[in-house]
């Protein structure tokens, strides 16, 4: 049977929850002509939103492009991505994935050389030794002319673009937009992850995108929508929750989608596991223990990703420091430690860069729920029922 909460992977559709002003708000900007950011930690959801807002573009009769930027490792594969989910308006995707195993039957194909013929450097691809500057240039212009060959407006979606710069640093940046602010009939939504990257790209004024496009904050997810959405689904299965178990969770997970998707689905594992095997006069009611045994058991699915998180922030002593304090619940994080051994503003200022903190109000607080609960299970030893409260 499959899991009533999805973890991990991107959800559409009826399963996409607490994002519908946000997704409407997007479209009515993308069919306007105002291209938009996305800026969000990771495991916020915006390749979620970003999918879905190009499902329903579609669903009006635009066209549409997906192009992951962090699963593309040379210019020459970002290049034939664009390429292909262009040409996938039209349904010649994969006679294009096909195009280099079998170059002259492929050709013999009406619709395909139709598509193609007014963009000869298509066939370029067939040549391994081909610049990929060159084809990474042309693909970039390629999103605008096809639109325009089809008399249909277009909207290219770049998910994680904040790792653009690994392909050719700040070069690549600029081709981009040199070529992407001429497209008039092409809308793009851009997602990213590390803050000061996509400041660099969009927001600071010497950056090469600066006032290209709309940007959109992703938040977590409101308390209420999700407590009602985690009460529904579990009664599909005849569970109930009551608002005491609700509330450990989210206030656990502070709202972020991934975590809170991530804790369901453990203590769905958890509860309909312990049901089948339990007595038929058991009652189907969530408790708090079983909410805490999902956290635990949701921190080991993600050890490895927490340990290598630390391990990247404690190269800076002073960032361990300032993040130790922040969980400890001080009234000031300044106060707190000493300022001739530690720059407080600087760790601040780089850990809210990296997406790790937040400032709320005079505070700040954890974005990670399970970096928090390991700092406290881990490095301040404390036992398990008191790292899940202070979440």
């Amino acid at each position: 049977m499959k899991s009533l909460f999805q973890a991990g992977r991107p959800v559409v559709g009826e399963k996409l929850i607490g994002r519908e002003q946000a997704i409407k708000q997007i479209i009515s900007f993308l069919v306007g002509g105002q291209s938009v950011v996305l800026m969000a930690p990771r495991r916020f959801g915006k390749t979620s939103i970003l999918l879905e807002v190009l499902n329903r573009v579609k669903s009006q009769g635009l066209f549409t492009a997906y192009i992951d930027i962090f699963a593309t490792p040379t210019k020459r594969i970002l290049a034939e991505q664009i390429t292909e989910s262009v040409l996938a308006n039209r349904k010649l995707d994969k006679v294009f994935a096909n195009f280099r195993k079998s170059i002259s039957s492929i050709l013999k194909q009406v619709e395909f050389k139709q598509a193609i013929e007014d963009f000869e450097f298509i066939l370029d691809f067939a040549e391994t030794k081909q610049d990929e500057s060159v084809l990474l240039s042309e693909s970039i212009d390629f999103i605008e002319r096809f639109s325009i060959k089809y008399n249909q407006q277009i909207v290219c979606g770049f998910d994680e673009f904040g790792d653009i710069e690994k392909l050719d640093g700040l070069e690549i940046v600029k081709l981009f937009r040199s070529k992407l602010q001429l497209q008039q009939n092409t809308s793009f939504l851009f997602s990213g992850s590390h803050e000061s990257v996509m400041n660099q790209i969009f927001i600071t004024s010497k950056s090469p995108f600066y006032r290209f496009a709309r940007i959109i904050n992703v938040k977590e997810i409101s308390p209420d929508i999700f407590k009602n959405y985690i009460k529904n689904e579990f009664s599909r299965i005849d569970v109930k929750i009551n608002p005491e178990s609700l509330n450990s969770i989210i206030e656990f997970t502070g709202g972020q989608p991934y975590y809170t998707q991530l804790v369901c689905r453990q203590l769905e594992y958890l509860v309909t596991t312990n049901f089948a095997k339990s007595s038929s006069g058991i009652s189907k009611q969530i408790s708090i223990n079983d909410v805490n045994t999902a956290i635990e058991e949701a921190f080991w699915a993600e050890i490895n990703y927490i340990e290598k998180l630390w391990e990247e922030l404690s190269v800076s002593r002073e960032q361990t420091q300032v993040l130790i304090s922040i969980v400890r619940g001080v009234d000031s994080v300044y106060r707190s430690l000493n300022l001739n051994q530690v720059n407080v503003s600087r760790a601040l200022r780089n850990l809210k860069l990296k997406g790790v903190i937040k400032r709320e109000g005079k505070n700040y607080r954890l974005i990670d729920p399970m970096l928090k609960y390991f700092i406290c299970r881990d490095i301040l030893k404390l036992d398990k029922a008191e790292c899940i409260k202070s979440g």
